[in-house]
């Protein structure tokens, strides 16, 4: 029986031991509470009473150890548990700074990518800018170009027309004034030196114009040099075109001359292959594409092709081609 919490157990037991004691000290019976004097007990009841207060004695002594140890595993038990409390709070702790570290990481990590979009936005918006203002230089300087030859155009008209009705003018005055030779004379000299003013005006038109025509030619001779390079380029494609017949043909013509076509009873028609190889011709894997002819037919094609390795290489290198497709007739 466990005691209840509380109860001084060497107390307890010093009761018990003392009723222990009068039981067998007194006997079995009841306990008398008068003032009677009790009869001497006999030796060997005073012997066995030693011997029971030593076993009762040795009882609550292994009753107290019990509970002792009893108290220092649950002592231990509950310091065990308020340690793995203790780490399982450290943990908690750690994790929160974890994640309270990985939250700031994250947060910087999205603040730089912002910014980097911003510059990158800024940047484009920059480079947009520039492109605009140079199309809008290039536009305003093509229309003042335009303008300037507008222009130039113009006032040459003018003063062709201007020359034209001056020079009438002065042969009609010329005519109408030959008695006043003198003065016209002199308006001939004056006439002549806004002639000459305009000379000058017309050398430098003609100047500007010989630029102006330089530059056109310029521009002609770079849209011709273009043309030769397109020309050029179509030459070549031509050429390689020409080649690439000539390269299959010869492939062709290497092949078939190791093909062993099987009798004419078997039958037979075109036949189109893939042929793979490598740089030096030789021939890596034959695959027919399709075939009118039985098994045989299509099995002397694919070792006509195996046998024909190394296959010869093109005259022109650009136009050799790892992978050719080749097509073989019955009557060729």
């Amino acid at each position: 029986m466990r005691l209840k919490k509380g109860v001084n157990v060497p107390v307890a037991a010093s009761c018990v031991l003392h009723v222990l004691l009068g039981v067998l000290v007194f006997g079995f019976g009841p306990i008398s509470c008068s003032h009677s004097v009790p009869k001497p007990p006999k030796q060997p009841e005073i012997v066995y009473a030693k011997a029971v207060k030593q076993d009762v004695l040795d009882h609550f002594e292994r009753r107290r150890e019990a509970e002792e140890r009893e108290r220092a595993a649950r002592a231990k038990r509950l310091h065990e548990e308020r340690l793995a409390k203790e780490r399982r709070e450290q943990e908690r702790a750690r994790e929160r700074e974890r994640a309270e570290l990985e939250r700031r990481r994250a947060e910087k990590e999205a603040q730089e990518k912002a910014m980097r979009d911003a510059e990158a936005q800024r940047q484009k918006r920059a480079e947009d800018a520039r492109r605009r203002e140079a199309e809008e230089r290039k536009r305003a300087e093509d229309a003042r170009r335009r303008k300037m030859e507008a222009d130039y155009d113009r006032r040459l008209a003018e003063e062709k027309k201007k020359e034209e009705a001056k020079r009438r003018e002065a042969e009609k005055r010329k005519r109408a004034e030959e008695a006043r030779r003198r003065e016209a004379e002199k308006r001939k000299r004056a006439e002549e030196a806004r002639r000459r003013e305009i000379e000058e005006r017309k050398r430098a038109e003609e100047t500007k114009r010989r630029q102006l025509e330089e530059r056109r030619l310029a521009e002609e001779a770079r849209r011709r040099e273009m043309e030769k390079r397109q020309a050029e380029l179509d030459r070549r494609r031509r050429l390689r075109e020409i080649g690439l017949r000539e390269y299959a043909a010869n492939l062709r013509e290497h092949i078939e001359r190791q093909w062993i076509r099987p009798p004419r009873s078997v039958e037979g028609g075109d036949c189109k292959v893939t042929v793979r190889q490598d740089k030096n011709g030789r021939v890596l894997d034959v695959k027919v594409l399709n075939c009118s002819g039985d098994k045989l037919y299509v099995e002397s094609v694919v070792n006509a092709v195996w046998k024909a390795s190394p296959l010869p290489k093109p005259s022109l290198d650009d136009v050799f081609e790892p992978q050719v497709a080749i097509t073989f007739r019955r009557g060729s």
